[in-house]
C-alpha cells in the first residue's frame, strides 16, 4: 500500500535532533499469524529512514526471533552485516558474511519482557550510493530475578545487491525463529531530515 505522509513534530530523540527533525511514514501492527509485513512506496523525500519496532509481550512465541529488514523485495544474498551484544553478562559479536536480510536486531531472549530495535537507514533516496545502516537494540529485565535477559547491542551493515532508491522495506523475523511476532507487536517508519 503507498505510504502518505503526515508532518508531526516529535519530541527530540538521543543525540540532540531537534524536535520535528522525524516525520512519521507509516506504522504496522503484527496480528500474531503475520510473518512479515512490508511498507512500499516509500516517499524520496527524506535524508534516511528510521524504522522502530517494538514487540508485545507473549509467552506463547517463540524467543527466538530476530529483527530482519529486506529492501526493494531483494530475497537473495545480498545482505551484509554485524554486529555486538551483551547479554546475561557476556559480550559477543560476528558477521561479515553474506545474508538474505539484513539483520537489524538479535533474539530477545525472553518473550516476557518488551524488546525495541531502532534500524537508521541513511541516504536511501540515493541510486548511486551503496545502502547502509546502523541500529541498537536491547530489552531490560524489571527485577533482579531475570536479570539473565538483559540485552543490549548494535548492529551496522551494508547492501551489495543492484543500487538503486530504496522503496519498500519488509519486515519481520526473517530466517529466524519458530513463530511470528506476537499480536501486537509494532513497526512504525519514520523519515529524518531533507533530501539533500
Amino acid at each position: 500500500m503507498p505510504l502518505g505522509m503526515t508532518k508531526v513534530g516529535l519530541l527530540a530523540a538521543a543525540g540532540g535532533v531537534d524536535a520535528g527533525a522525524f516525520e512519521p511514514i507509516a506504522s504496522q501492527t503484527f496480528n500474531g499469524s503475520t510473518a512479515t509485513v512490508t511498507f512500499s512506496g516509500i516517499p524520496q523525500t527524506f535524508a534516511a529512514l528510521r524504522l522502530i519496532v517494538k514487540t508485545a509481550v507473549s509467552s506463547s512465541h517463540s524467543a527466538d526471533y530476530h529483527v530482519g529488514v529486506q529492501i526493494n523485495g531483494d530475497t537473495g544474498s545480498n545482505y551484509r552485516y554485524q554486529y555486538s551484544y551483551i547479554y546475561s553478562y557476556s559480550t559477543q559479536s560476528s558477521g561479515g558474511s553474506t545474508s538474505s536480510r539484513w539483520l537489524a536486531g538479535l533474539n530477545f531472549g525472553s518473550t516476557t519482557i518488551p524488546y525495541t530495535c531502532i534500524m537508521d537507514i541513511y541516504d536511501y533516496a540515493s541510486s548511486t550510493n551503496v545502502p547502509a545502516f546502523t541500529s541498537r537494540y536491547g530489552q531490560t529485565a524489571l527485577g533482579t530475578g531475570t536479570n539473565s535477559y538483559n540485552r543490549t547491542g548494535w548492529c551496522s551493515g551494508s547492501y551489495e545487491g543492484t543500487i538503486a532508491a530504496i522503496t519498500s522495506l519488509t519486515v519481520g523475523p526473517i530466517g529466524y525463529g519458530s513463530s511470528n511476532y506476537a499480536n501486537g507487536t509494532t513497526a512504525t517508519l519514520y523519515g529524518m531530515g531533507e533530501a539533500s
